[in-house]
């Protein structure tokens, strides 16, 4: 059996949101040529597949940028403690690409708990209450 190599490390480059329907991907990628399409489900796996995209617009919600600013608080004191100042711009590219996704991480977490349950007013973290 051959396997297929490709250039690009999935743990850097992965798709976040499924190409068909733009909710969180799962765990299937549409590979062709120079793109790569994540999916959530082999039914919109086979969709993209075929060149098939539903039309729609991600938003912002203002609950979840709260929530998101509030649990990533902690993880912007230590940054700004450690490097001596609070001024994002004159971090390291490392520590503000820490911040930021932490911030776009608990944004995801929030979203995703909304999605599954329908609920805005509780966020279950890492499976527990």
């Amino acid at each position: 059996m051959k396997q297929t190599k490709y250039h690009f490390n999935p743990l850097k480059m992965r798709p976040a949101l499924c190409a068909y329907c733009r909710i969180p991907a799962g765990p299937y990628l549409s590979i062709r040529e120079n793109t790569i399409y994540g999916a959530c489900s082999k039914e919109h796996l086979e969709l993209l597949r075929e060149d098939n995209k539903l039309k729609r617009v991600a938003v912002v919600c203002e609950d979840g940028i709260d929530y998101a600013i509030t649990q990533s608080k902690q993880t912007y004191l230590d940054i700004a403690k450690e490097k001596g100042t609070y001024v994002m711009h004159e971090w390291d590219r490392k520590d503000r690409e820490l911040f930021l996704g932490r911030v776009v991480n608990e944004y995801m977490t929030w979203a995703n708990e909304q999605a599954r349950t329908g609920r805005i007013d509780k966020v279950i973290r890492d499976g527990s209450n």
